[in-house]
């Protein structure tokens, strides 16, 4: 909430009904099937996944000693998705 823009309080009230992204994206969670649920969480493992991977390729640049761990839960999120791809 930004409260730069707050000076009376039906701002306030405004502002806190507003919704943060986060809040949306739960709330469309909630009105999707087991289908739906099934796409958001393989999109959010594979995006940890790709973030990982990319965070690992970087300390490696860097020698930076954070690269090995990255790259093992990089791994970790590579055997989930396998993990999630055999359930039914």
């Amino acid at each position: 909430m930004d409260i730069t823009n707050i000076t009376t309080p039906s701002d306030l009230v405004e502002a806190n009904a507003e919704t943060t992204p986060l809040e949306v994206a739960m709330k469309a969670m909630e009105d999707v099937d087991y289908k739906g649920s099934r796409v958001m969480v393989e999109w959010l493992l594979t995006n940890m996944r790709t973030s990982h991977r990319e965070m690992a390729v970087e300390c490696f640049k860097n020698d930076d000693s954070n690269a090995l761990p990255l790259a093992d839960d990089a791994g970790k999120f590579d055997a989930i998705l396998d993990i999630l791809e055999n359930i039914t």
